[in-house]
């Protein structure tokens, strides 16, 4: 498990793709914190031994470095098998989105608020494509949902 954590520090380092806890969610599946909600924020759930995840990885670290801040969006992620942030995904039954499923699962937010699944292509350039062609001016034209 060492080297799969020394895998995710090396290809998603922290100075580029911050990661969340169980603590940054409402139990309703949105955001918490000041930073997270305004804008578009790109979450990342994974688990360290799923392949999918380790090869999306890079990838996401490259969206975070090269395009997110120049769609108005950030990038970070959530590692479900550290600490109790594996309890989201039992908590996900109240959320818009379900975790657990599908690995890597990623969510597109707004100010706060679960927008949409991305399921397109697991590469930078076509996760970048998504949110612009989906947005504009930093608001949510995806299936918007609000909290409750």
């Amino acid at each position: 498990m060492d080297s799969i954590n020394t895998y995710f520090n090396t290809y998603m380092p922290s100075s580029s793709v911050s990661q969340l806890s169980v603590n940054n969610f409402r139990s309703c599946g949105s955001l918490t914190g000041s930073n997270l909600n305004s804008g578009i924020t790109v979450v990342f759930f994974y688990i360290p031994e799923c392949r999918n995840c380790q090869d999306f990885a890079p990838e996401f670290s490259n969206f975070s470095d090269n395009y997110a801040t120049s769609i108005g969006s950030r990038a970070v992620a959530v590692n479900m098998s550290t600490g109790s942030n594996n309890s989201l995904i039992g908590m996900s039954s109240n959320f818009s989105y379900s975790l657990g499923k599908v690995w890597p699962t990623v969510i597109v937010f707004h100010n706060g608020n679960p927008c949409s699944a991305y399921n397109g292509p697991r590469n930078a350039k076509s996760l970048a494509s998504f949110i612009s062609s989906s947005s504009s001016s930093g608001t949510c034209n995806f299936k918007f949902i609000p909290c409750e």
